[in-house]
């Protein structure tokens, strides 16, 4: 019988307040006034915090963000003050907590706070360190057309112009437009990355400005670029997604239902026909013309980068993705034909789990046919050195990681997982057979006695077992032909460094834009980078930001949630993309998986490229 404690009816759970009518109010204003920003006036909006931070209400704003941004500042003021008097009150205070509108309030707050700076330490004042005496930034298209009239710019007219805001520092806007139009601008080194005024002697004066690239939120439209859509018949334009996969395994990503994970990824099949290694390929050069398509004309030299880059990088690719992606049956097959007993025993024992019973839930009756099968699959799992290719897995995956262009993570293989698998089988085997070795059913087709009725879920351990020990063949030949097929270390070190090249020239367009010859300023509300000019910029502010670590795969073995089978994950290299004006590498997700319900099987899953690079190393 229960406790009396157990038997008291739970408390109901209060039920949440009405929130206080001019608190209320203040949130709907949220709403009315924030919910629908168009792209435009978004934009402006992004460029003016970080100024309206350092210079206040005067200055140089477009009119319809600054009221925006001062619109803000009162509501935020004014919902702080009335969330402070109703904290006190804890039934108000989880009713707040639990307000949708409320929410959507905290979602603008963490946004506005971000793309400002306010809370970062850093502002535009660290430019110099000193407060500027001024700024351009609703004019900033007077201050363009004065550039596009001077020396400094490129002669490439496809491209664009990407400074935001103009500082000034001891000078006025006219100043700045009246050097431009005379070509009377000078420098700083790289570490200040200021304009300098010069005189009609073409001496420095005190004056200065800095051009600066406001990249707070996400990048400019069109930046992030997708590779699939018009392979597979799509054509419409790409838009960047608002939201983005947080730190999810493998698995997570591809058994997660109904959300907007759930859209990204699909197998890219072309009329049920898996791409082949030279559609695989083209996919990828196409990802190349696109990214110098984003940044308008680029350099002969770099397009000849580029091409020795697609083909570097084909040596590798095609013959990792033609030999392990279309060549997984035989590979399937191989192994089968390795384990060919235990993997026979295993199928006996399904078909007499079929056939015994009718119901497929209840126990199943030991028979001499199941009796024969199970001591068969017992003596082979007894065989089995499976601590003896755990060793070679993790000596070869060492071996790879010193390649440093494919990289392989095991850190979830143990002997532990499949010593306690074993240990089950041996259970199963002492309890239930052992007993039956002096029955005559052992030796003839009658019926076992004393009768033996053994729960199906006890029979599980040997699926385990069977799918473990072909997870770990696979992975050893995954990494065999990576280590055998995946070029020599020249042609790695080739690869990385045409990456470098055209990460850094890329980038580099992307962010300067036509401007070919006067230092650039940037600023995403968190740190201030001084980039200096466009030629002295380089790929040595990635390298130190990201390492610079450029990988064309990644190979690993994962236990499933449930903690009995391991899964062998293969990352390609399959696009790149412009992201926030630099280049990213995004990668294909191959599964191998067990699947429980066929005989001893994997199945291989190639689905559509949409990973990028921090979410896979």
């Amino acid at each position: 019988m229960d406790s009396i404690e157990e038997a008291k009816p739970k408390p109901p759970k209060a039920a949440l307040l009405p929130l206080p009518k001019d608190l209320s109010d203040l949130l709907d204003e949220v709403v009315l006034n924030f919910d629908k920003i168009d792209g435009p006036l978004d934009t402006k909006i992004k460029e003016t915090w970080p100024l309206y931070v350092v210079f206040g209400d005067g200055g140089n704003y477009h009119i319809d963000a600054l009221s925006k941004v001062q619109k803000w500042i009162q509501l935020d003021q004014k919902i702080g003050l009335k969330v402070n008097e109703i904290s006190k009150e804890p039934l108000l205070k989880l009713s707040l907590e639990k307000n949708e509108l409320y929410k959507g309030y905290l979602a603008y707050k963490n946004h506005y706070d971000s793309i400002s700076g306010i809370n970062s330490g850093t502002s535009l004042e660290d430019v110099t360190g000193t407060k500027p005496t001024g700024f351009i930034n609703k004019d900033i298209t007077k201050f363009y057309e004065a550039f596009n009239s001077s020396q400094y710019k490129s002669k490439d007219k496809s491209k664009e112009n990407t400074g935001d805001a103009v500082l000034l520092y001891g000078c006025s806007a006219d100043d700045v437009y009246s050097a431009l139009k005379n070509n009377k601008v000078g420098s700083t080194d790289k570490e200040e990355s200021l304009c300098v005024i010069l005189d009609n002697n073409n001496k420095e004066t005190s004056k200065k400005f800095a051009i600066v690239s406001l990249k707070a939120g996400k990048g400019r439209a069109g930046r992030i670029l997708t590779l699939l859509r018009p392979m597979l018949g799509d054509t419409s334009s790409a838009t960047p997604r608002e939201r983005n996969p947080q730190a999810l395994t493998p698995d997570d990503y591809l058994q997660t239902n109904e959300s907007y994970i759930a859209e990204i990824f699909q197998d890219i099949y072309v009329d049920k026909q898996l791409l082949t290694e030279v559609e695989f390929m083209n996919a990828l050069r196409s990802s190349l013309t696109k990214l110098v398509t984003a940044v308008g004309k680029i350099p002969k030299a770099l397009a000849d980068t580029i091409g020795e880059f697609a083909g570097n990088l084909k040596k590798i690719t095609n013959k990792v993705f033609g030999s392990i992606v279309l060549g997984f049956k035989d590979e399937i097959q191989s192994v089968k034909t390795k384990y060919f007993t235990l993997v026979n025993a295993e199928e006996n024992l399904r078909k007499e789990m079929e056939i015994t019973n009718e119901g497929k839930d209840d126990p199943i009756k030991v028979t001499h046919s199941f009796y024969i099968n199970v001591a068969v699959f017992v003596k082979e799992v007894r065989k089995i050195n499976y601590e003896s290719l755990i060793g070679r897995i993790v000596l070869k995956s060492k071996q790879l990681d010193n390649n440093k262009i494919f990289v392989t993570d095991v850190q979830d293989i143990d002997e532990s997982t499949v010593t306690g698998i074993k240990d089950n089988i041996n259970n199963i085997w002492n309890t239930y057979f052992v007993p039956l070795k002096d029955s005559t059913c052992v030796t003839k087709k009658v019926t076992c006695e004393p009768i033996t009725l053994i729960d199906r879920e006890s029979f599980k351990p040997m699926i385990y077992f069977n799918s473990n020990i072909l997870a770990f063949e696979i992975f050893e030949k995954l990494l065999d032909k990576v280590l055998t097929q995946g070029s020599s270390l020249s042609d790695q070190k080739n690869i990385k460094d045409e990456f470098i090249k055209i990460s850094s020239q890329i980038s580099a367009e992307a962010i300067f834009g036509k401007n070919d010859s006067l230092p650039l300023i940037k600023y995403d509300g968190k740190k201030i980078q001084r980039l200096g000019k466009k030629k002295e910029y380089s790929i040595s502010s990635i390298v130190e930001e990201k390492g610079g670590d450029f990988k064309v795969g990644k190979i690993e073995i994962k236990k499933s949630k449930d903690g009995n089978y391991f899964i062998v994950y293969l990352y390609l290299i399959f696009e790149l993309q412009i992201v926030d004006d630099e280049v990213v590498p995004y990668y294909s997700l191959v599964e191998l998986r067990n699947d429980s319900k066929s005989s001893f099987t994997f199945k291989a899953e190639v689905n559509k490229t949409a990973i990028p690079q921090d979410k896979v190393f």
